[in-house]
């Protein structure tokens, strides 16, 4: 799971039961930051129950909390330290500061142990020492939200629609930013289905003038079937036997204010498709072990998945009250083959990505040589853009470096090869173009069948292929094949009964064989 943008300016909730310490904090910060930026959020909670509802309900960055929050109803001391859980659990991204009337130093471990960040003693004469520890507190939120925003910006350039099709979707995701009902991407693994929804999470913010919109991804397949409602609605303190006394925030909390993307749908179980259809509906949720508490859902859920979804309700493997509800606003990302003209662009973007993490030098697909620009940018690649980002990953981390830390990538064939074998591809797969420009000697072949027989051969491979590219999906391979999805349907109804008389003669002729 990544967590993509948080706020739009630095946000701080100051907790003390005294207004005057609360008003005068405020102008300190707010005097302070004008020193790094103009955008300072400051919430001040005079109570217990007005901070937790404060951090319920917001986000952020820095929270001064006070040690002595005065007496409730019944005359007990309210203690700022018991929060700290409670607080930490609701906002997990922020920094909290302790503010003590003494140095004791058995407290402020106590704090540490707790969840604090620091902490700060309320005495007259350390103006410079507190005011020293706020700014560093503010500058580490400031440069905080700047980083995801410059990492929010470099995301932009996943999506590329150079190509007719793509230009199309991006139109829809444009209307779709518009509203904020769920959406549904379908397509091929490897096609751009996360950096679709990243477009839309972009979209929406610039619409409703968000900045730095917060994007949560989840591929759920590789979520745990026992805790999927955990993850995903987090859990009470104490909600399992042996847990920390200590509060699950969930993606849907993780997303507050923006979207989540739940990549493979189609392989969430059934309880969790209901509780998925109740959040959609209602934009409410409860945690796991929190009793009858219910939190208010202010999220757009963007969905994906590279399985047929109608043939799975017909199965009953889906939910078709959640089918439904989701497939309203449905966008299919286009193969590769329909997409040659950005291949190399999205080959430049994975080239940025992934180098990055190794080097801080630039690495573009122009250094590479011509050969290996021409079998990266091909449209049949297994795997589509996952299986480029896996080739470019071994090129980048197996190849010889040069005197200035860049690859050498002269050997790529050996390269790849070593790791597994990608190079067989070139070889043995035969694209359409090639069956037009090569030549051929079927005619002279003296095992040559015939021009329908040909045919006939040449269709059942092609449906062979479809039925083991898209084995989930008649509509893909429909789309793939070029035919009409009725036309496909008696197509490959026709070939699978083929398939299962020709796996009868052959078992017939074994036996018989064997009693002979």
């Amino acid at each position: 799971m990544t967590v993509q943008g948080k706020m739009q300016s630095v946000s701080v909730l100051i907790v003390d039961d005294q207004k005057y310490v609360c008003d005068t904090t405020r102008m300190i910060c707010r005097q302070l930051f004008k020193k790094i930026s103009e955008h300072l959020n400051v919430q001040c909670a005079y109570t217990k129950e007005e901070a937790l509802k404060f951090a319920n309900n917001e986000q952020f960055h820095l929270i001064l909390l006070d040690q002595d929050l005065g007496k409730d109803p019944h005359g007990k001391k309210i203690y700022g330290i018991d929060l700290i859980p409670t607080l930490r659990s609701l906002q997990t991204f922020a920094e909290i500061i302790m503010l003590t009337a003494t140095n004791d130093i058995r407290s402020v471990v106590e704090a540490m142990k707790r969840g604090a960040s620091d902490y700060l003693v309320k005495v007259d004469g350390n103006t410079e020492y507190r005011n020293l520890k706020l700014t560093q507190a503010l500058n580490r939120a400031y440069r905080y939200i700047t980083r995801e925003r410059q990492l929010l910006s470099r995301k932009k350039s996943k999506f590329i629609c150079k190509s007719p099709p793509m230009r199309r979707v991006d139109t829809q995701l444009q209307a779709l930013a518009k509203v904020d009902d769920c959406v549904l991407i379908t397509g091929a693994s490897g096609l751009g289905k996360q950096a679709g929804a990243e477009r839309l999470s972009e979209l929406r913010g610039e619409f409703l003038k968000q900045v730095g919109r917060p994007f949560v991804d989840c591929n759920t397949a590789s979520l745990s079937k026992d805790l999927f409602l955990t993850e995903l609605f987090g859990a009470g303190a104490n909600a399992f036997t042996g847990a920390a006394n200590v509060a699950k925030p969930g993606l849907f909390e993780s997303a507050d204010g923006g979207d989540l993307f739940l990549d493979e749908i189609g392989e969430i179980p059934e309880e969790v498709q209901k509780a998925l259809l109740k959040v959609i509906d209602q934009k409410i949720y409860t945690r796991v072990g929190a009793g009858e508490v219910s939190r208010k859902s202010n999220v757009r859920v963007i969905m994906a998945t590279n399985r047929d979804l109608k043939a799975m309700v017909k199965q009953g493997l889906f939910r078709h009250d959640l089918y439904m509800r989701i497939s309203a606003f449905k966008i299919e990302m286009p193969p590769l083959e329909e997409r040659k003209e950005e291949l190399s662009d999205i080959v430049n973007v994975l080239i940025e990505s992934i180098w990055r993490e190794y080097s801080q030098k630039p690495l573009s697909l122009e250094e590479f040589p011509s050969d290996l620009v021409e079998y990266l940018t091909r449209d049949n690649i297994e795997g589509n853009l996952r299986g480029i980002k896996n080739d470019l990953k071994q090129l980048l981390v197996f190849s010889q470096r040069d005197s200035d830390g860049l690859p050498i990538l002269d050997g790529w064939r050996d390269t790849i090869r070593v790791q597994h074998s990608a190079t067989a591809r070139l070889n043995q797969s035969i694209t359409f173009e090639h069956l037009l420009n090569l030549p051929t000697d079927m005619l002279s072949h003296p095992e040559f069948p015939g021009l329908r027989a040909t045919k006939d051969i040449l269709e059942r491979k092609l449906l062979g292929e479809a039925l083991e590219k898209y084995p989930d999906s008649l509509t893909e391979r429909a789309h793939a094949l070029k035919m009409a999805v009725p036309n496909a349907s008696t197509k490959f109804s026709e070939f699978e009964k083929e398939k299962i008389k020709t796996a009868k003669e052959g078992q017939s002729g074994k036996e018989h064989a064997q009693y002979a």
